[in-house]
């Protein structure tokens, strides 16, 4: 799809024409989203969910021990508006293929740039697709959930505790996890006005050795600007499908790290915790495997008074993150891979939406 878009930015020969390819892209791509951002079943009715008083978390949350020596804690969480026995399904599920995702996984990213400078005007576009694959054997009887909470939204929220020693020397006993994820990012500004079109797709197989089936769990998300709608498929059928939300959440008591700025991107948890956490897991790994060569290419034109400039990056490597923590505040969530100490100046409170 990048390359569609971007090679249309530059297909036509004058600036009349890239202005109406340019238009007829963005159509097409909206009524792509339209179409595939559109209830699966009619009669599906997303929760009303109170948001006045906000959904208060335990402390332990923002307690988490720090991941070292042969234990790592992992949080699974499920949807709101789910259903205890489901809900815990699908938290489980999901601590497993967090794990998945952090022990080690292969990126794949392309980020394209495009500018055009003209004396009446400025514009930019930039589009970037990011891939991430992994596969690997669980013995899931080496994770131990340690603590759990359920928010008033209907959301379950797991902490396992797992060996990773004995996860490594079970060998290929358990089940075979197989992991993919992929964030598409399309940007687009003309003078002041700016427009942000997304997708987010995470696909999760569990292969059953003893019992010879498999169980698929598929977690989408798609937005504009700040509107998020997201869908959660279990083997096929949809389990729930939620439309922009606006939840709030406070937390019990305080972080141990929380007096001394560092540079922490934050997560809005209006559409719930484990959007929130997914992206920030996914954008850390991205992050991280940009330490890797890039290769960059260029395109640069000139005509009509009109500067036009294409610039792609390609990345391939790996991440893991292994040794991370989280802290919940101010209803946005922070990842970081690695220790950190004191993420804030003497317990400011970070901006929130």
């Amino acid at each position: 799809m990048c390359l569609i878009v971007s090679g249309n930015l530059f297909a036509q020969t004058g600036d009349e024409q890239r202005i109406i390819q340019t238009e007829k892209d963005r159509d097409r791509f909206l009524l792509l989203f339209e179409k595939e951002t559109r209830q699966t079943h009619g009669d599906f009715k997303p929760p009303d969910f109170f948001t006045i008083v906000p959904e208060r978390l335990p402390s332990w949350i923002n307690q988490i021990p720090f991941s070292q020596g042969d234990k790592m804690y992992i949080l699974g969480i499920s949807d709101p508006g789910m259903d205890d026995e489901t809900g815990f399904i699908i938290a489980k599920l999901r601590l497993k293929t967090v794990y998945a995702l952090l022990a080690g996984t292969t990126v794949r990213n392309m980020r394209d740039f495009y500018i055009r400078e003209k004396h009446t005007g400025y514009a930019n576009a930039f589009i970037d697709y990011t891939q991430f694959s992994n596969s690997i054997n669980v013995d899931f009887s080496q994770i131990k959930i340690i603590e759990s909470h359920i928010t008033k939204y209907g959301e379950t929220i797991l902490l396992g505790e797992i060996d990773m020693i004995s996860l490594k020397n079970s060998g290929s006993s358990g089940s075979r996890l197989k992991t993919s994820a992929g964030i598409l990012s399309n940007a687009r500004r003309v003078g002041t006005r700016t427009e942000m079109i997304s997708k987010t797709n995470l696909k999760m197989t569990c292969e059953l050795y003893e019992l010879n089936k498999a169980i698929e769990l598929c977690y989408e998300v798609h937005a504009i600007n700040r509107r998020v709608n997201t869908e959660t498929r279990l083997n096929g059928e949809t389990i729930s499908s939620l439309p922009a939300m606006n939840l709030r959440y406070a937390t019990e008591g305080r972080s141990t790290t929380d007096s001394v700025a560092i540079n922490i991107i934050n997560h809005s948890m209006r559409n719930g915790i484990w959007y929130a956490y997914l992206t920030a897991i996914l954008f850390e790994l991205a992050d991280m495997a940009y330490g890797y060569a890039v290769n960059i290419s260029n395109i640069h034109e000139m005509f009509d008074n009109t500067a036009q400039t294409l610039t792609r990056e390609i990345i391939s490597g790996s991440a893991s993150c292994k040794q991370k923590q989280i802290m919940i505040r101010s209803n946005n969530l922070y990842l970081k891979c690695g220790q950190y100490n004191n993420p804030f100046i003497d317990g400011a409170e970070p901006s929130s939406e």
